[in-house]
């Protein structure tokens, strides 16, 4: 499992190079990724773990833009769920928010 940034390029791995497969068998797991925009730490913890399974700061973008894939590998998902805790963020110069849904 990789975490990669694409602003207006090619990706950018920022995570998971370094830690041994997140993902070793074919069973279903269940993995939470919480992101603090002020600090910009990304933590990245599966099946119900304290201890995250890596961590990485990027301040690539301030709030928003969320994107949840496979590239070179294969992957299914479900019941998928991002939700916002906090005041909100503020946009950095010239970044646009995304429409309000």
């Amino acid at each position: 499992m990789w975490f990669s940034v694409v602003n207006g390029g090619p990706r950018k791995r920022i995570a998971g190079l370094e830690a041994a497969p997140a993902l070793p068998d074919r069973a279903w797991h269940t993995v939470r990724v919480a992101r603090d925009t002020s600090s910009g730490r990304i933590q990245v913890f599966m099946d119900g773990q304290k201890q995250a399974l890596f961590s990485v700061e990027d301040r690539t973008f301030a709030c928003g833009r969320v994107g949840i894939g496979s590239f070179d590998e294969t992957g299914d998902f479900a019941d998928i769920r991002i939700v916002a805790h906090g005041l909100g963020c503020t946009p950095a110069s010239g970044e646009q928010p995304g429409p309000a849904e």
